[in-house]
């Protein structure tokens, strides 16, 4: 290589950098340990666990990613409260479904549920992911398409649109517009990620658009700063705090951490 050559690939990385499409010292053997400590955090959570998307995602990021993990069974959440068998739990994985109460009604009762309660964000989400067997209707992209500033709203809008995309039955013209949706999202994930204005939860809702960014495979335009950050902000047990000013860990938070470091990390 000669020294223009020389000059103009220095210059070129240099740009690249700068723009945040190349990571010049993600430590991924920091990653690797920051993972390791994750691990041992919902090990010790044990049963303890509250939430249903908490213990959800647990269980599959364990699965998809064969995550070494001494973590209670499904059936063990299930046996200690009812609550784990609702279809809730089921909707960030489609092998949930031969154990979930949606199962036990029939399709036109699942219909008009959905469509009864399109308005919830929760039940949008669960609908992205039957999307495959019970097709969406072209009122729920209009409700995607309508513009929020909420954080959590964007994430969930970036969850359920990639779900859209990869599983569900859509019709060319639902294809297109969610996919341009997808577009559009992506800048707006940035943007949570680095948004110094959020004072409440703001290590939770940065943390999940970086979960959001790399599921819908852009993790390159997440910056070194926040994937740093990200690790140095992790306990001494092993989770995440929500905030900056709580005093302890949070589970939901953590597992969005455990998810990120999955996603980076063997996607």
């Amino acid at each position: 290589m000669n020294r223009d050559m020389r000059n103009n690939f220095f210059g070129l990385l240099l740009l690249l950098l700068s723009s945040g499409l190349v990571h010049a010292s993600i430590d991924r053997l920091a990653m690797k340990h920051a993972l390791e400590k994750s691990m041992h955090y919902f090990e010790m959570k044990g049963l303890s666990l509250q939430r249903t998307d908490v213990v959800m995602i647990q269980s599959i990021l364990s699965r998809r990613f064969q995550l070494q993990m001494n973590t209670p069974s499904d059936s063990a959440f299930v046996a200690k409260d009812n609550k784990f068998a609702h279809c809730y739990f089921k909707m960030y994985d489609i092998a949930y479904r031969n154990c979930q109460k949606i199962e036990e009604a029939d399709s036109i009762t699942v219909l008009q549920t959905f469509r009864a309660q399109l308005s919830k964000l929760d039940m949008r989400t669960a609908w992205s992911m039957y999307a495959d067997r019970y097709p969406i209707s072209d009122s729920f992209v209009d409700l995607l398409e309508e513009g929020s500033i909420d954080p959590y709203a964007i994430t969930h809008k970036a969850f359920q649109t990639q779900v859209l995309l990869s599983n569900a039955r859509l019709s060319s013209s639902q294809y297109h517009r969610l996919n341009t949706l997808k577009l559009n999202l992506i800048p707006a994930l940035e943007k949570v990620v680095v948004d110094s204005s959020l004072t409440k939860y703001e290590n939770d809702i940065r943390i999940e658009a970086m979960v959001m960014l790399a599921f819908l495979n852009e993790k390159s335009r997440i910056k070194e700063e926040s994937i740093n950050y990200l690790l140095h902000s992790q306990a001494e047990n092993g989770g995440w705090k929500a905030s900056i000013t709580d005093t302890q860990t949070n589970e939901h938070t953590s597992v969005l951490a455990l998810w990120f470091l999955c996603e980076y990390l063997f996607q």
